[in-house]
């Protein structure tokens, strides 16, 4: 069964930081795309909530972004068909998307690279593990390892985030 979930980082410790699970809705299934797509509509929907009129939209999306920025003229003028004459996946999120960007009087999308260490980037990551990984779902994937690999598995984490935390001392 695929799980996602959703971090959105307007801050550190900012207390509108967004950590959600995704429900399938029943057009797409779950899937990274989905989720960045989802991410930015909810971060626009907040952003617009709280009244602000110029957005700059990090992801470490390349699918997202590349599309936002580029991809989407050309699909609106080929009718939202892709260039093998296909129907484009995700047509509504994008849609959404173009609509609520014309109620702000700027949008910018940029890219971050995941593989770097953007401190904000960290951070929705987290809060996108934190909305999937609940005690119920750790507890059903433990529940299937052996001893060994849950030792393993510990000292992995364990690892990950200590090799975070002195990238951030830095």
């Amino acid at each position: 069964d695929a799980v996602a979930g959703i971090g959105i980082c307007f801050a550190p410790d900012c207390t509108k930081n967004i950590s959600q699970k995704l429900e399938l809705d029943g057009e797409f299934s779950l899937s990274n795309n989905y989720a960045e797509l989802k991410a930015i509509i909810v971060a626009l929907e907040t952003m617009l909530r709280n009244h602000f009129k110029k957005v700059k939209c990090f992801s470490d999306s390349n699918y997202a972004i590349k599309a936002l920025n580029y991809t989407v003229k050309r699909w609106q003028q080929n009718n939202w068909l892709n260039s093998r004459k296909k129907p484009v996946h995700h047509k509504t999120l994008f849609k959404k998307i173009l609509n609520l960007v014309k109620k702000f009087t700027s949008v910018q999308f940029i890219h971050v690279y995941a593989r770097k260490i953007e401190y904000t980037n960290v951070i929705a990551d987290q809060l996108a593990k934190k909305a999937v990984y609940t005690v119920d779902h750790m507890k059903s994937k433990v529940d299937s390892m052996t001893p060994e690999q849950i030792i393993e598995n510990y000292i992995r984490e364990r690892r990950r985030l200590q090799r975070i935390e002195e990238e951030y001392k830095y």
